[in-house]
């Protein structure tokens, strides 16, 4: 079983011609090309306390392609901000390539900024123009590659239209009956799916939670789909058994979401599947304690829990995975009382600084040293070797000073740059193998740059020049192992490309001069905004180890992200 998730991911359909007065989906310049193009929303600091980057602000980086007067704070990436969904499904095409999803589970936001742009109320048997334009544009044309796994799907407050409840909402329902793949019968729904050859079966309970963001009609009118500013004074949704009014706005949705509260339940209760799944689109955090109570209710079972396993959701604009075996004691933010939960995020919103270091310092030694394992050995230079014309060594006497000159500078400068950083991670890619310099890398692993409460340290090394592979996981360090002890810090060893023979034999059964865990291959890193997962493949693709990477340590030993989600119920209420 194999199933991929995602949310928040429709981009905006410039090529649209809108219906009922509406205006085109266009807020940038070039944005009324075919395919989809992004929204530019806003961007917070990490902590999510200050706003860095308005709408406004970020349109003008779209506009100017990143160039002044784009602000630094927007953080506009050009190729990455302005077409995030399609490298989005360009990775889903490659992972499916690896390993093809038996579905996808869709968390919602399915159109920006206000889902299908027409009023609600199209008759169930009939798709309009303007659905099927969005669908084409912005789901049929881009996920090519998925064109036989069903999408599992729910509604996003977008979809009902953002800040108003009267879109095309329903049209997204209707889909379902017009499309070989797009599955969303109702507002909420089930799926029961069974795997006779893997012997196990799982139900998928799909919720639509956007209740959340329905409020009374004069409160918070940006994040309100019910709100008196943005809906229009006739708002009826009342043809497709949806809101009547304004006024009854807020509570259609809640009584929705009663009604899913006691449905699920009894789902529960009846279900006799090995794995229940919920998926919904309102984020980790929300109804806390209802989540919590089905995760841990066992119906009556004495043998087998019926409770929830897994929660699945989106919203908020980023990755996070809730693993309640990394929940501190005394951390109620995040504890759903054993459930897992993650938000699909929709864009990546996640930055990395590379450091590229060149650390051959490590084989240039004196003239007559070593002569088979030396830059500067006398033996194999020419007499009069210079490099002077290349910035380089100019002399066989010069050559060692040179490179460990070199070295010195970019240990001044490596720290430098650590110390600026706002990325969320920090990885250094050099030649020479996992502990070389080592104390010098464990203190860049640790050092905290003065911010009491956000390391700033290194979070991952990567190497080679050793032919195999080695994957140094600090969690897997012996106490009073000294040779692999970097302080907490990953490192691994690429090593076995092919270029050259490895160091040992690839035979699998005759380890006894073996290094690592591996001879020839290469590794696969997925990286999320709060985890890095590396992945050890032999040269036959078959997966030899893997280890996971948090980012470095803050001084209290705590983790930054631990400092951020104390601000993150405040981010619920800002976010969309």
């Amino acid at each position: 079983m194999h199933i991929f998730a995602i949310g928040d991911w429709g981009g905006m359909d410039g090529t649209l011609s809108p219906i009922e007065n509406r205006s085109e989906l266009l807020v940038y310049d070039g944005g009324n090309k075919a395919g989809p193009s992004v929204f530019p929303r806003t961007r917070w600091d990490k902590h999510h306390n200050s706003e860095i980057c308005d709408h406004k602000q970020f349109i003008e980086c779209f506009d100017h392609k990143g160039s002044p007067p784009c602000v630094p704070g927007c953080g506009y990436v050009r190729g990455v901000d302005d077409q995030p969904q399609i490298l989005v499904a360009n990775a889903f095409k490659a992972r499916a390539s690896l390993m093809q999803p038996d579905y996808i589970l869709n968390v919602g936001d399915n159109f920006y900024w206000g889902g299908i742009e027409k009023n609600c109320g199209t008759p169930m048997d009939q798709l309009s123009y303007t659905a099927l334009h969005q669908f084409d544009q912005i789901f049929e044309g881009v996920y090519t590659a998925l064109s036989k796994a069903p999408w599992l799907s729910v509604l996003g407050n977008h979809d009902y239209g953002g800040r108003v409840f009267n879109n095309g909402w329903d049209q997204q329902i209707a889909y379902t009956w017009y499309s070989k793949r797009w599955v969303m019968p109702s507002p909420y729904w089930s799926q029961h799916v069974e795997y006779p050859d893997l012997n196990f079966t799982v139900d998928i309970y799909m919720l639509d939670s956007n209740a959340m963001d329905a409020k009374d009609p004069e409160e918070d009118p940006e994040h309100n789909l019910c709100s008196v500013k943005h809906n229009p004074g006739n708002a009826d949704c009342t043809a497709a058994e949806g809101p009547s009014s304004v006024a009854s706005c807020k509570a259609w949705f809640w009584d929705l979401w009663a009604e899913q509260q006691i449905w699920i339940e009894e789902q529960l209760d009846k279900s006799e599947a090995d794995w229940q799944i919920a998926v919904t689109h309102f984020p980790c955090g929300h109804q806390k304690e209802f989540y919590k109570k089905l995760h841990q209710i066992d119906y009556g079972f004495p043998s087998v829990s019926r409770g929830l396993d897994l929660l699945v959701t989106g919203h908020r604009h980023n990755q996070e995975l809730w693993d309640p075996a990394k929940v501190d004691i005394g951390d109620d933010l995040h504890d759903l009382g054993g459930l897992t939960c993650f938000v699909t995020g929709g864009d990546l919103n996640f930055t990395v600084d590379i450091y590229m270091l060149d650390s051959n310092a490590m084989d240039a030694k004196d003239l007559e040293e070593d002569p088979e394992h030396n830059l500067c050995g006398a033996k194999h230079n020419p007499g009069n070797a210079d490099c002077t014309a290349a910035g380089g060594p100019s002399s066989v006497a010069s050559c060692k000073a040179w490179f460990w000159d070199l070295w010195a500078e970019q240990q001044i400068w490596i720290e430098e740059q650590l110390d600026k950083s706002e990325a969320d991670w920090q990885i250094a890619v050099t030649h020479f193998p996992c502990g070389h310099q080592k104390e010098f890398y464990k203190k860049l692993h640790q050092i905290d740059y003065g911010f009491p409460s956000v390391s700033r340290g290194l979070d991952l090394l990567v190497t080679g020049h050793r032919h195999n592979q080695e994957l140094w996981d600090p969690a897997k360090v012996d106490i009073g192992d000294d040779l692999h002890d970097l302080g907490g810090l990953t490192c691994f060893v690429t090593g076995g490309g092919g270029g050259i023979t490895s160091e040992a034999t690839p035979n699998w059964y005759d380890k006894k001069d073996w290094y690592g865990q591996a001879q020839y291959g290469f590794y696969d890193l997925t990286i999320t905004k709060n985890l890095i997962v590396i992945k050890s493949l032999n040269y036959d693709g078959t997966e030899v180890e893997s280890a996971k990477v948090t980012p470095a340590p803050s001084p209290a030993g705590r983790p930054w992200w631990s400092f951020w989600c104390k601000s993150q119920e405040e981010a619920d209420n800002t976010s969309s």
